[in-house]
């Protein structure tokens, strides 16, 4: 696998993707200037999601802190989530914020971060009672490094990852990988997660519209509304959509993550599979089993599967996305 997951919060969907509590919304404050962070205004919000076990976990987040309460920003679980392994916190004191790295409250390492300031923060964790390993960069340099023991636990692996509310804080553009494969498999550096949303309709429009009678329109709303989708009970029928363009500024590309929410009319009905249409190939996700509520299924692609080569800028907004009838 390696590249696992991202989320940039500008879709404003984090209800789909994570667990969360009422503390968690999202905001236009971010790095850029254009698009939603998350955002935590209020006290002992967070937001988590549960992934497969990874022995070695990299994660990377932009974050920002107008004041700080000395609760955790970020988490890593193990043992089915229910563990908490790794956590960083601020200390503050007047001015600035030290940040602990701890296991437990055994303190693994500590930095420095300022207030009213977007950092980008990247954490690789091997949880192990004695190979255990963990290091931290920030903006690209290396703040802390600790070999020992990351166990808190019981299982040597972290599934679940939570993000949490310190004073009022702000994060954008979070990615996740492991270290399997040949690619995205170690530090990626400061990213970017860019929304590309349906602008236009794709090769095939097959499926009914509730809604807009525009199929792509159905699925273009920022956050999405689940009284506007398109559907079918036929197997095979399937939409496709054009879709908007990667910046100008975005010139290397490390993965395409394809988002898709969907529901069930009821009881026996429903397989669904992702759609991705590339040079006039068809590629599909795993299918699904969607229940009775409205609910995100993800499928990622790290290389353009019609080319088995990194995605390139021209692929990108060559593609069409949507989703089939299975």
């Amino acid at each position: 696998m390696a590249l696992v997951f991202t989320d940039g919060f500008d879709a404003k969907d984090y209800a789909r993707k994570w667990a969360y509590n009422l503390a968690a919304t999202t905001s236009t404050t971010t790095r850029y200037g254009a698009g939603a962070s998350l955002a935590f205004t209020s006290s002992n919000g967070y937001i988590f999601r549960t992934f497969s076990p990874i022995t070695d976990m990299y994660v990377g987040f932009a974050f920002m802190f107008t004041s700080s309460s000395g609760y955790d920003i970020v988490r890593l679980y193990g043992d089915s989530n229910q563990t908490e392994n790794i956590h960083i916190t601020p200390e503050s004191y007047s001015g600035s914020n030290k940040i602990g790295v701890y296991r437990g409250l055994n303190t693994l390492g500590t930095f420095t971060l300022q207030y009213n300031v977007w950092y980008y923060i990247e954490i690789y964790a091997k949880i192990d009672a004695t190979a255990g390993a963990l290091q931290v960069n920030v903006n690209g340099a290396n703040v802390v490094s600790y070999s020992g023991n990351t166990l808190n636990g019981t299982n040597t692996s972290t599934d679940g990852l939570w993000l949490l509310q310190s004073g009022t804080c702000y994060f954008d553009d979070l990615y996740v990988c492991d270290n399997t494969g040949t690619t995205n498999n170690t530090f990626l550096g400061e990213v970017r997660v860019q929304l590309l949303l349906p602008n236009g309709a794709g090769t095939t429009t097959q499926l009914a519209p509730t809604g807009s009678a525009t199929n792509y329109v159905n699925v273009s709303e920022v956050p999405d509304s689940t009284s506007t989708y398109n559907s079918s009970a036929t197997t095979g029928q399937r939409d496709t959509y054009a879709m908007s363009d990667a910046l100008a500024a975005d010139t290397t590309i490390l993965g395409v993550q394809q988002n898709m929410v969907a529901a069930t009319a009821g009881s026996g009905q429903g397989p669904l599979k992702s759609a991705l249409q590339l040079n006039g190939t068809l590629y599909y996700g795993p299918t699904v089993l969607p229940s009775t509520s409205f609910a995100w299924y993800g499928n990622m692609y790290q290389q353009n599967p019609n080319t088995a080569a990194a995605w390139t800028v021209a692929d990108v907004d060559g593609l069409e996305a949507g989703a089939e009838v299975a």
